[in-house]
């Protein structure tokens, strides 16, 4: 118990308790767009209307195009 209390109290735990959030916070802004570009991939766009029905044909061009590839790279 004195072990637990002692790191509470110590530099190490204030230091973490500090970036803790900020750090949550800025996962959180940068991972949320990506999955939802990743998940937006899935679906297809017919000119103004999109079809939310899954297909992973926009990614299987995209690694199959060589012009798509030359640009990944």
């Amino acid at each position: 118990m004195d072990r637990v209390k002692n790191w509470f109290s110590s530099d190490s735990s204030r230091g973490l308790t500090l970036i803790g959030l900020p750090f949550g916070f800025s996962l959180l802004l940068l991972a949320a767009p990506m999955l939802l570009i990743f998940f937006l991939g899935f679906w297809t766009q017919d000119y103004l209307v999109l079809d939310r029905s899954f297909s992973p044909d926009n990614y299987i061009e995209a690694w199959t195009e060589p012009i798509y590839r030359d640009l990944m790279l």
